[in-house]
């Protein structure tokens, strides 16, 4: 049986959130439930995408399985310090001060991780799929052509999309060009979409907006991945 497997960072991590007194059903385990599939999530508070690469490796996710990447902010970094021990700097201060930090920059590292992560399940025989959470590393105007080499068709939306666009397409809609300062602006605005999705919450998904993003993957999946996934298990 297909195993869905999930990466990233607090958004679809099991347990509590930083600032939420209450533990929620994670969206990882909510699309298991409506697929009835299993599900093994490797979510971590603070990750970055380069250490979603060391989760991975280290998750004995098997061929036909599918990795689902919730890709997180490009401002986190993961490295190891000289005693081989990870590090991951999530506070863009601290990123300033290693002077790595920006969008040029950002996105370059982007396109390497997300390029890197789908190079492995393609040659493992995984099935990859990525979603933009709040942050969206694909900016137009900050393209690099190593974005070119990652199929358009194992997004779950838009590699220049994310999913809380889809939590208000109303307010999001006013930009052109999505910006990841727009969501920590809708947020503020604690409008009617913030008091249903995001809400008692600071900045996380509560309940509704758990259902959302599960809702989204699971269409995903159930249209685009696990009939291919089950003929090619079956053969």
């Amino acid at each position: 049986m297909t195993t869905l497997y999930f990466f990233g960072d607090s958004w679809p991590a099991e347990g509590p959130m930083p600032g939420v007194k209450e533990k929620l059903v994670s969206y990882p385990s909510l699309v298991g439930q409506e697929l009835n599939l299993p599900v093994s999530n490797h979510s971590v508070l603070g990750t970055s995408q380069s250490d979603m690469i060391q989760q991975l490796l280290n998750s004995g996710i098997q061929a036909n399985d599918v990795a689902v990447f919730s890709v997180t902010a490009y401002s986190r970094q993961f490295y190891y310090d000289e005693n081989g021990n990870k590090i991951n700097v999530s506070k863009p201060e601290d990123m300033a001060m290693l002077k790595i930090v920006n969008d040029y920059n950002g996105v370059w590292q982007s396109a390497q991780n997300c390029y890197l992560l789908y190079s492995i399940c393609r040659q493992w025989n995984i099935t990859p799929c990525f979603l933009n959470t709040f942050n969206n590393c694909y900016l137009k105007h900050y393209h690099h052509k190593l974005w070119d080499l990652i199929p358009d068709d194992v997004w779950i939306l838009p590699k220049d999309k994310c999913v809380v666009q889809e939590f208000d397409p109303v307010y999001f809609g006013q930009y052109d060009v999505y910006r990841n300062s727009d969501y920590w602006d809708w947020v503020k605005t604690n409008n009617a979409q913030v008091q249903y999705y995001i809400r008692p919450h600071e900045a996380h998904p509560h309940v509704n907006g758990r259902k959302k993003i599960a809702e989204i993957i699971s269409k995903f999946l159930s249209t685009n991945v696990l009939p291919s996934t089950s003929d090619s298990s079956a053969s």
